[in-house]
């Protein structure tokens, strides 16, 4: 499944900043092994690294 959608990017994806907290982390982790994608795990509490999906997620959050 990740294979396809990143066909559809018109560039190779070599690595993936990602967060910490998620459910499905060990299969997405599994899935991006089997694909040779690096994996940059972000520090707890440090939302100036990822600064644009928190704002997407305040966005969202006030308009849903």
């Amino acid at each position: 499944m990740l294979q396809e959608a990143f066909g559809r990017f018109g560039f190779r994806v070599r690595a993936i900043q990602i967060e910490g907290g998620s459910e499905f982390k060990a299969t997405f982790e599994a899935a991006c092994a089997e694909l040779r994608i690096q994996l940059f795990m972000l520090p707890p509490r440090s939302p100036r690294l990822n600064g644009h999906v928190e704002r997407a997620y305040r966005t969202h959050q006030e308009e849903f």
